[in-house]
């Protein structure tokens, strides 16, 4: 995990933290990411599709809500694969299989993108210290939208 030990699941379940579930989906060798709108926080910026954990939510209904909500699409939960802590915002990332074809809801636009092409466009904070778990495992991680 992108986690030092000593900040190891600071944010989970502590008043005043945020944590955020996020979906690495990949197909052909790429993965989908989302630009957020210019009115949201990060606006311009490309992520890994996902949103906040309500309170009463676990990760998966929280991460299957925010794909329907953001992309359209129903969704298979995968393992969780890697984590990020940037002040008081968890992100955590689960491999996820979608059930059908994203549309940008929320989004200005989706995009699939090549491993090596996500470091060069701008990612917020948490997602580019996300990339660095994400692409050396980039083998291990399927194409064609699918889960092992």
């Amino acid at each position: 995990m992108c986690l030092s030990p000593q900040r190891k699941s600071v944010a989970d379940g502590l008043p005043g933290h945020t944590r955020v579930v996020a979906a690495v989906i990949t197909w052909e060798g790429y993965f989908l990411v989302a630009r957020r709108p210019a009115f949201s926080r990060h606006g311009g910026m490309w992520e890994f599709p996902g949103g906040k954990v309500l309170p009463g939510e676990d990760d998966s209904t929280a991460l299957l809500r925010e794909l329907a909500e953001e992309l359209g699409v129903g969704a298979v939960m995968g393992e969780r694969i890697g984590s990020s802590q940037q002040g008081s915002l968890l992100l955590v990332c689960y491999r996820v299989r979608l059930l059908g074809d994203p549309i940008a809801l929320f989004h200005d636009s989706l995009a699939w993108v090549s491993g090596p092409d996500l470091h060069g466009i701008p990612m917020p904070p948490a997602d580019i210290e996300v990339l660095g778990e994400l692409l050396p495992r980039r083998e291990q991680i399927p194409d064609g939208n699918g889960l092992t």
